[in-house]
């Protein structure tokens, strides 16, 4: 069937993508980018997840709408100047498309693949894209090809943390406009937070005192990470030993994080478990 082929496919290209990045990272550090390219984590180790998860950026290894925004700049970046402008916009909508079946098509990816593509088509047709337009449209599809996605957890949590960006992350910018650069950071990850809080402390029982602190340090590296990480993989098919000298800036970066989230997660106050009602 044509589903079966297309599971076949995408297996080919994650399999590709794991045995280039085992060839050029340790375990664990491999496990941790190809998390935050793919979703995939089955080769982190149980510590770092844990650490991960008191220290409150689990995220980083759930693929998200982050990932999509890296994909189509980084199509952008390689492609742009090669081919112009507009015909990068149609390269972008095919290669969010081919990401978003690599990745496992998860509500959060979906949900930003239709974000993005309408916000391209809007500038290919020269007009102005809205964003909360544009997410109402995602939600419309979503629930229309499976209402009882309105109950799964990475909806809501996918939702949440786009609506809290797109509400107050302007607001939060004048807050932080003395901290220069980190102002986006702070006010996105601040706006998001609110949201995705109290839904982590209801669904999970536990929410990160100190996310705040570990997303600031981090989120800028991720997005390093993730695009690094295809770039690696796209090289190591044409130049295994120059892909062998960019894993190692990377791995630095890759460590990083993993010391980041090791470090946070040592502090008592780092997780305020919630009540539940049994």
């Amino acid at each position: 069937s044509n589903e079966r082929r297309t599971s076949e496919r995408t297996t080919f290209i994650q399999e590709e993508i794991y045995s280039s990045l085992t060839r050029l990272f340790p375990t664990n550090e491999m496990g941790l980018i190809l998390g935050m390219m793919i979703g995939e984590t089955r080769d982190i180790y149980k510590e770092t997840k844990e650490n991960f998860k008191t220290s409150g950026i689990t995220h980083l290894i759930a693929v998200s709408g982050s990932n999509v925004a890296f994909i189509v700049l980084l199509v952008q970046l390689v492609l742009k100047k090669i081919i112009g402008k507009r015909n990068t916009y149609f390269i972008s909508i095919i290669f969010l498309n081919i990401f978003m079946l690599v990745s496992g098509a998860s509500s959060s990816v979906i949900r930003a693949t239709i974000m993005t593509t309408l916000s391209i088509v809007a500038d290919i047709l020269y007009l102005k894209s809205d964003a909360i337009s544009n997410l109402e449209t995602s939600a419309f599809v979503l629930l229309v090809l499976n209402p009882l996605i309105v109950y799964d957890v990475g909806f809501i949590l996918s939702f949440g943390g786009t609506i809290g960006i797109l509400s107050l992350s302007k607001d939060f910018q004048c807050v932080f406009k003395k901290t220069g650069r980190l102002k986006e950071t702070l006010a996105v990850t601040c706006s998001a937070q609110i949201v995705l809080l109290p839904i982590m402390a209801y669904y999970f029982n536990n929410i990160s005192l100190i996310s705040l602190i570990t997303n600031i340090l981090v989120v800028p590296i991720s997005g390093i990470v993730t695009i690094m990480g295809f770039i690696v993989f796209f090289i190591s098919k044409i130049s295994f030993p120059f892909a062998q000298i960019l894993a190692k800036s990377l791995y630095i970066l890759a460590m990083f994080i993993i010391k980041v989230a090791e470090f946070f997660s040592k502090f008592s106050f780092s997780t305020s478990f919630a009540k539940t009602n049994e």
